[in-house]
């Protein structure tokens, strides 16, 4: 089995870059880092069967190659600092959140529409488990909302109202368990 980690490293002058490791059964050394090229601050990382996708202070860039190479998505993307990415594991569905709110892509990216979220500061996104259509975000400042519709309505965590999340984690078995 191969597992490619990734790291963002920055350099005091503000200049980061997307790092990969690969390690496997042969090799587990990670001070072997390769730069991918992308010079932006990158935010957020996901991947799905065949593409990663790695989403920064200018956009959302995709690898076919586990890294190898990266390629600018076209836009139109309503804000270009990508903070949350989320993907289904069969690709049907790429979602990114940003300052602006929520958008989704059921074309790897080539297009985006953005959704009914629940307003701006998208810090966060989560899954509910396979064969679901739950969506949940974590918000800056407006705290949890839950779509059970794939994106189509939202309600918000009672709980958690005006709390600033960062990142979120779903039950691989029971869509209604959401850490936070």
């Amino acid at each position: 089995m191969r597992t490619t980690i990734t790291t963002t490293l920055c350099a005091a002058a503000g200049t980061c870059a997307l790092s990969l490791a690969t390690v496997g059964p042969v090799r587990a050394d990670l001070n072997e880092w390769t730069s991918t090229g992308i010079g932006n601050v990158v935010n957020t990382l996901t991947a799905d069967d065949s593409r990663f996708y790695a989403g920064s202070s200018a956009g959302l860039y995709f690898s076919e190659n586990a890294g190898e190479s990266w390629q600018r998505l076209a836009e139109p993307l309503i804000d270009h600092n990508i903070l949350s990415l989320t993907v289904r594991p069969d690709g049907s569905q790429l979602f990114a959140g940003s300052h602006l709110g929520l958008q989704v892509s059921i074309d790897y990216g080539a297009t985006w529409t953005a959704i009914g979220a629940p307003g701006p500061g998208v810090m966060a996104i989560a899954l509910g488990p396979s064969g679901t259509s739950y969506v949940y975000t974590g918000t800056f400042g407006r705290g949890v909302f839950v779509s059970a519709d794939s994106g189509a309505t939202w309600s918000a965590s009672d709980d958690l109202m005006n709390a600033i999340v960062y990142a979120l984690a779903t039950s691989t078995v029971d869509a209604a368990t959401v850490y936070a």
